[in-house]
Order: structure tokens, then C-alpha cells, then sequence
């Protein structure tokens, strides 16, 4: 009688408050990211393959009026693909940054997403929204799911589990 757990309030740092929930979280974020990466380079392959065939049907010598665009989007592909994995090594590792990472990217490709969909669809504004306030939502989740704290294991003196 008298005797309570001890548990975050009482300052045990690192576990999250539902560990299958936290944990189905955290995989679905690296999913997510992961199909960002291949998303980052499959545009920048794009962009490379489609403006060789402009130049190469260009009736003249293309200046770079004409190349800019292009390199534009390989630029965009890359640094989507490059924040990707720095938010897919913070995720796999279990750490919050991540999630922040992963929103950050979600917020810096909405415009340029907006943009590219306007060729191939009149809602492009709406679904541009749309899924990159989902991913958004996704690294916030992972955010908050990721636990705080470093865990310390294996240093003498730190208790890492309730008492027994």
C-alpha cells in the first residue's frame, strides 16, 4: 500500500506511450519516406531523360531559357531524395528529428508539387494539398511517436526498467 510505479512523470525518459501504436507509426513513416526517395530520383531521372529528348529535337542550339527548367527539377529531385534519407536515418534510428525532418520536406515540395500537377490535372492545387498535408501529418505522428530522450543502455548506475 502506498507504493505507486514509477513511470514518465517521475522522470523515466525514452518509451513511448503505446508501444505497438508508436511502433506501427515509426514503420509507417519509414515506408513513407522511402517511397519519397524513390520518388526524388525517379524525378530527377525524369527530368534528365525528358530534357535530353528537348535538346535533342530543339531546332537550334538551347540556351538556358530552355535548360533551366530542367535543371530546376533534377535539383528538386535530388534534394527530395537527399532530405529523405536524412529523415529515413533519423526514423530508423528512433529519433525525433525525423519526423521533423520528414515534415519539413513534406512543407518545402507542396508548391513545386502544385506546379508539376497543373499538366496533368485541374485539381492539381487540391491534391498537391492533400497529400502533403497527409505526410506532414505522417512526420508529425512520427514526431510524437519517436521516443524522448536517449536511451541509455549499458552505463552503470542507470536504471533503464521499473523496480521489481
Amino acid at each position: 500500500m502506498g507504493e505507486r510505479k514509477r513511470g514518465q512523470a517521475d522522470g523515466q525518459r525514452g518509451e513511448a506511450p503505446s508501444t505497438s501504436v508508436a511502433v506501427a507509426i515509426l514503420y509507417i513513416a519509414r515506408v513513407v519516406t522511402s517511397l519519397m526517395i524513390i520518388g526524388g530520383l525517379g524525378l530527377a531521372i525524369w527530368m534528365y531523360v525528358w530534357s535530353r529528348q528537348v535538346i535533342a529535337t530543339y531546332p537550334v542550339e538551347p540556351d538556358n531559357d530552355v535548360t533551366r527548367g530542367f535543371f530546376i527539377g533534377v535539383a528538386g529531385g535530388l534534394g527530395i531524395a537527399g532530405l529523405s534519407v536524412v529523415a529515413l536515418v533519423g526514423l530508423s534510428r528512433g529519433r525525433r528529428w525525423g519526423g521533423i525532418v520528414d515534415v519539413f520536406q513534406w512543407v518545402v515540395i507542396w508548391l513545386p508539387f502544385s506546379f508539376g500537377l497543373q499538366q496533368f490535372s485541374a485539381d492539381a492545387f487540391a491534391i498537391s494539398t492533400t497529400v502533403s498535408l497527409a505526410g506532414a501529418l505522417v512526420g508529425v505522428l512520427a514526431f510524437i511517436a519517436a521516443p524522448r530522450g536517449r536511451l541509455a543502455k549499458g552505463r552503470p548506475g542507470v536504471r533503464l526498467g521499473p523496480e521489481t
